[in-house]
C-alpha cells in the first residue's frame, strides 16, 4: 500500500519561505501517516489489485469524512473543531488531498503562518471551467505559494502550475491550452480557519497535539 510520500520534494527554490513550506509538507506526512485511495489508484499497476484496494480505502475515507462532519457539527469550542479534523485522520490513517491540505493548514497556523486557505485546482479554456478534483493549501503573501503535502512539494503558484502540467500530469486531466487557477474552498474547514488563532489557543493546540510543532 502507498502512504503519502515523504521524499518527493523540490529544493530548486532555496529561499527561506519555500524551505519552510517544504518543511511543513514533509512534517505533515511524517507525523500524520495516511494512505490515499487516489494515490493507490494512480500507482498500482495491477488493475484488479488497484480497484479492490482503492475501493476499500475510499470507503474508509468516506467514513472518516462522515466522522469529521459529525464531530464538527457538535463542536462547541475552537479546540473541539480542531479535534474534528485531526482525530479521525489519526484514527483511520487515511486521507486524500483535502485531508493533506487541512493538516497542512493546521500545522502552518500552529507555527505562526496565518494567511492560509484550502483551495481547489481548476482548469479553464475559453468559458469552459473544469474541476481537477484536487485540494491544496495556499499561503497568501507578497508572492503566494502552494503547500501540497499530498503530492509532496511546496512552491510558488506559477511553479506549482508547471509541476501539475508536467511532473504530476498523470494525476490530472489537464488539456492542451488550458490555464490553471485556484478557487477558495468555502466548506466547514474554511469557516474554522477564519477564526483567529491567538497565542493562547496555539499554545493549547500544541500542548494537545505536539506533532503539529515544527522544531
Amino acid at each position: 500500500m502507498y502512504i503519502a510520500p515523504l521524499d518527493n520534494y523540490s529544493f530548486t527554490s532555496r529561499n527561506k519561505v519555500i524551505r519552510r513550506a517544504d518543511d511543513i509538507a514533509r512534517h505533515v506526512n511524517k507525523k500524520f501517516p495516511r494512505i490515499s485511495s487516489t494515490i493507490v489508484a494512480d500507482y498500482s499497476h495491477a488493475d484488479e489489485f488497484r480497484n479492490v484496494v482503492n475501493a476499500i480505502i475510499y470507503d474508509n475515507i468516506i467514513s472518516l469524512r462522515s466522522e469529521v462532519a459529525i464531530l464538527f457539527d457538535d463542536a462547541e469550542t475552537l479546540m473541539a473543531a480542531a479535534d474534528s479534523f485531526i482525530l479521525p485522520v489519526k484514527k483511520h490513517k487515511r486521507g486524500n488531498c483535502f485531508e493533506s491540505a487541512a493538516l497542512s493548514a493546521l500545522t502552518a497556523k500552529a507555527n505562526g503562518i496565518n494567511k492560509v486557505y484550502v483551495a481547489k485546482l481548476l482548469s479553464k479554456i475559453g468559458g469552459n471551467v473544469r474541476d481537477q478534483d484536487h485540494a491544496v493549501l495556499l499561503v497568501n503573501g507578497t508572492k503566494p505559494y502552494v503547500i501540497d503535502a499530498w503530492l509532496g512539494f511546496a512552491d510558488y503558484v506559477p511553479e506549482a502550475f508547471l509541476k501539475y502540467k508536467k511532473e504530476f500530469s498523470y494525476h490530472f486531466d489537464i488539456r492542451e491550452g488550458e490555464k490553471l487557477f485556484f478557487k477558495k474552498n468555502n466548506g466547514d474547514f474554511s469557516r474554522f480557519l477564519n477564526y483567529k488563532f491567538n497565542n493562547k489557543f496555539i499554545k493549547a493546540l500544541l500542548n494537545r497535539y505536539p506533532e503539529l510543532r515544527i522544531k
